[in-house]
C-alpha cells in the first residue's frame, strides 16, 4: 500500500491514516514529514482549476496536461526541482522571480 502511494498508483490517503502508519511504524521528524507530503502529492489524476486565475495560469496547465506522457524522469524530475526553488523562494520572501 505505502509503495502504490510513493508511486501515485493510490489516490490520496486520508490524514488520519497517514498518522497511524506514522504511528505504527514509528517514523520520525524529517521522514514523517517526507511521507505526509508524498501522500498529499499521491494522486494519480490530478486536476487543475484555473477558472479565477491568469492566462498564463492556464496555458501551463493545459500544456503539462498535453505534454506530459512525453517527458521523462530527468525532464519531470528537473521540472519539480525547478517549481519547488521557485516557491522556496516567494516563501522565504524572495519574490516571484
Amino acid at each position: 500500500y505505502l509503495s502504490s502511494i510513493e508511486r501515485g498508483r493510490r489516490g490520496r490517503p486520508p490524514f488520519a491514516l497517514v498518522e497511524r502508519i506514522i504511528g505504527y511504524f514509528e517514523i520520525i521528524w524529517d521522514d514523517a514529514d517526507e511521507l505526509r507530503a508524498l501522500a498529499d502529492l499521491s494522486h494519480p489524476r490530478a486536476r487543475i482549476d484555473t477558472t479565477e486565475l491568469s492566462a498564463a495560469a492556464t496555458e501551463l496547465a493545459s500544456r503539462l496536461e498535453r505534454t506530459i506522457r512525453q517527458l521523462d524522469e530527468n525532464a519531470l524530475n528537473d521540472l519539480n526541482a525547478r517549481l519547488e526553488e521557485h516557491l522556496h523562494r516567494i516563501r522565504n520572501g524572495g519574490g516571484e522571480n
